[in-house]
């Protein structure tokens, strides 16, 4: 089956990047013939609060993917849809996350469906964790066009449903693991991976990812101040802060936390990233909320247990794997979670999800 993707791909950062690669990878093993028409530009500066946008590492998950769209121009909207209607594919697949993407995707959707193709959005998130104002239309053009949906969970399913009705199909497929990052050698036991961070302790909590307040980072640090002192741990913050630093460093400093947590307010590069968890004991995951998590994914493919909170969503997409669950927000079953997680013998081996990239494949191609 011939599958147009569109969506950010190398040479643009993050989690929905390394998902179109492995999307791409996954199409081709099934024996289908994907096309990835990638993103010119991704956010405009002014609006982006990293320090970068691109992927400036060296172990890049690249796949064939031109850089052609840009989703405040017109023009390269329509470049787009003359492509799909000369390519005529299959099925487009939509790699969907913001409201901000919408008018340019629905003016994509629309050549494709000219050109015969079935149009699939893979929803990431149904709704923005950071909403504004213009959501509710905005959303509502995003999914007027599509003809299927793909989403990662049962209450995202019913929060697509109550915005679209049933008419149009919606298929649950959980986020897969991210393989790649276990593919790339971590060439060094935990304990050297724990020394080269400057961890001298016997265990290791990690927090990773990029840092935003939905994230729960503050409450991870309140729990952290509670934490039994004879369990001889450190905290690692590893991960680019999208707002106040300074913030932060306060609160440590407050809980008295400076010898036991280090703050690296960075882009961890691919390369790194196994090495990390390998030297961590747990990853803590303590979100207000969520739709999905690909720290999550990255973690079990590396066989780190995870600390997460008990979410709907969470716990649907994670109900077969090494995850200790705490009530979100509540910073004492926090403590309790991840010092039962660390009290635990560490596997450090990859660990099996119940729904794989074959399943998404699947979902996205062949479901009603």
């Amino acid at each position: 089956m011939d599958v147009a993707i569109l969506g950010p791909s190398h040479p643009w950062r993050g989690g929905i990047a390394h998902h179109t690669a492995s999307l791409y990878r996954a199409l081709q093993r099934e024996g289908h013939r994907p096309q990835v028409f990638n993103f010119a530009q991704l956010y405009p500066e002014l609006f982006f609060p990293g320090k970068t946008q691109r992927d400036e590492s060296e172990s890049a998950f690249a796949v064939p993917a031109p850089q052609i769209y840009r989703p405040l121009d017109p023009l390269s909207w329509a470049r787009v849809g003359k492509q799909l209607v000369e390519t005529r594919p299959d099925r487009l697949v939509l790699q969907w996350w913001h409201p901000f993407f919408a008018p340019g995707y629905t003016a994509v959707s629309a050549a494709a469906k000219l050109a015969g193709a079935e149009v699939v959005m893979l929803c990431h998130n149904v709704e923005p964790h950071e909403q504004t104002p213009l959501d509710r239309a905005l959303l509502q053009i995003a999914y007027a066009l599509p003809d299927r949906f793909v989403v990662q969970s049962e209450a995202e399913r019913d929060k697509l449903a109550a915005r679209i009705g049933e008419r149009r199909p919606i298929t649950v497929a959980a986020h897969p693991r991210y393989e790649a990052f276990s593919e790339l050698d971590a060439d060094q036991t935990p304990a050297e991976a724990k020394r080269s961070y400057g961890v001298s302790a016997e265990h290791l909590i990690l927090f990773f990812g990029l840092v935003r307040p939905y994230k729960g980072l503050d409450l991870l640090i309140d729990a952290a101040a509670k934490l039994d002192p004879a369990l001889d741990w450190e905290v690692l913050i590893a991960g680019e802060i999208y707002g106040s630093e300074d913030d932060y460093r306060r609160q440590i400093a407050a809980r008295g936390l400076e010898e036991r947590v280090h703050l690296q307010n960075r882009y961890v590069a691919n390369e790194e990233v196994p090495r990390l968890f390998r030297a961590a004991d747990v990853c803590v995951l303590p979100y207000r909320h969520a739709t999905g998590s690909g720290v999550a994914n990255v973690a079990l493919a590396c066989g780190t247990p995870v600390v997460m909170s008990r979410l709907p969503t969470l716990e649907q997409a994670f109900s077969d794997a090494p995850v200790e669950w705490f009530e979100p927000g509540d910073v004492e079953d926090l403590r309790r979670a991840i010092e039962q997680a660390l009290e635990q013998d560490p596997s450090n081996e990859s660990t099996e999800s119940g729904s794989g990239w074959k399943e998404l494949v699947d979902a996205l191609l062949f479901s009603p």
